[in-house]
Order: structure tokens, then sequence, then C-alpha cells
């Protein structure tokens, strides 16, 4: 049997949607509760690990949860972790959690860097363009994204952060997600990965980020 056609033009025919990150309404939120068999440390623990300074509200923490069940990812393993955005609390995913919902498609191809390049000096990355595959109709299309260090890397990135010490692997997590995004937009459509608001996937629930 022959390798599956590859191509750069998407196929015509519609997506199966996923929904996989649906909205979540109010009256659908059950406040989250510990299994009867945790003990308050197993439920400390947890709590610990996606809300260690208890920032999140009781409905904030329920409504993370929800959302976090509805993607089908676990908080526990850093697939999806909550982070404070203008205000309200959203669910941000791990490149591992992207590449998860892609790979549940069944249709997750190849996915490579194709493509870097640096300042004049060859000191400081400028940019990074990754590809990724999806493969519909027996055939693969290829979708690119290239990520701007400028565009990505905030102004007043602390010197000990993430971005200040390795800039290569924050700005390719940048250009993975996008491409993802790219070819899978009815599952991935909506989700993004802390490290595409200046942050990274330490970043606790607080307002603005982590310092």
């Amino acid at each position: 049997m022959s390798a599956p056609a590859r191509t750069l033009d998407a196929p015509a025919e519609a997506p199966t949607s996923l929904a996989a990150a649906p909205a979540v309404a109010e009256s659908q939120i059950e406040m989250w509760q510990p299994a009867p068999e945790w003990s308050d440390k197993w439920r400390n623990l947890v709590l610990d690990l996606v809300d260690p300074e208890r920032k999140l509200t009781d409905l904030e923490t329920a409504y993370f949860f929800a959302r976090a069940k509805k993607l089908g990812l676990d908080p526990l393993a850093r697939q999806i972790f909550p982070m404070r955005v203008q205000g309200r609390i959203e669910p941000f995913v791990g490149i591992h959690g992207i590449r998860m919902l892609a790979e549940r498609t069944g249709q997750r191809g190849s996915e490579k860097v194709i493509d870097w390049t640096y300042d004049k000096d060859r000191a400081k990355p400028f940019s990074v363009t990754v590809s990724v595959e999806r493969l519909r109709g027996g055939r693969y299309s290829l979708y690119q994204f290239t990520a701007l260090m400028g565009e990505f890397r905030p102004a007043n990135s602390p010197e000990k952060s993430s971005w200040a010490t390795h800039p290569e692997m924050m700005l390719v997590k940048c250009a993975t997600a996008n491409a993802y995004r790219m070819a899978f937009p009815e599952v991935l459509g909506g989700l993004a990965i802390a490290e595409e608001s200046g942050r990274d996937e330490t970043s606790e629930p607080r307002e603005g980020g982590r310092a």
C-alpha cells in the first residue's frame, strides 16, 4: 500500500467537529468535590497543583474542572491549567495537551521545525517556522506557522523568566501551537498555551500573569 500523498492544499471536505472546547454554561457547572475516598491531604494536593495560592473562587474552580472534563485533559498532568485574563479565569493548555487533542482525531501527521532565523550575530533567535500535517481523505495537508520573537516575547519579561533563559523553547511552542490550530481549528479553536500570552506553564491564576 502506498503512503498517503502530501499536499500544501487543504482538502475541500469539511472536517468532523469533535466539539473539543465547548462553552460551559453556569447552570451546567457543579461545584467541584474531591472523590469520597480522598483524604484532606489528597484534596489539598490537587488544589495545590491547580491553584497553589488559592486565588480561585469556588465557582471558578468548578468552571475550570468542568472545562478540563469537557476537553478530556488532566490538570494534574499539567495538560490544562487556569490563568486569569482580563479579570476572568480561562483554561490554558500545555503544548502536550495541544498534541494530544490533535492525536485523538486520528489524523495527526508529522510535526517538524523547518527553519530558524537569528540576528546578525546569531546570538538571539529572530523567528522559527513549524509545520504540522493532517491526514484527511488519504492525503496529508501541510500547515506552517512562523513565530517572530518580537511578537511573542513580552518586552518586560524578567531576567529569570523562561522567555529570558530558554527563548528558543518558548518560541517554538508558540509556533507549534499556532500550526496545530491552523490544522485542527474545530478541535483547537479558542485554546491557547501560556507562552502565547508571554507567560509559561508555571503561571498561576493571578491577574496579569506571574512576575
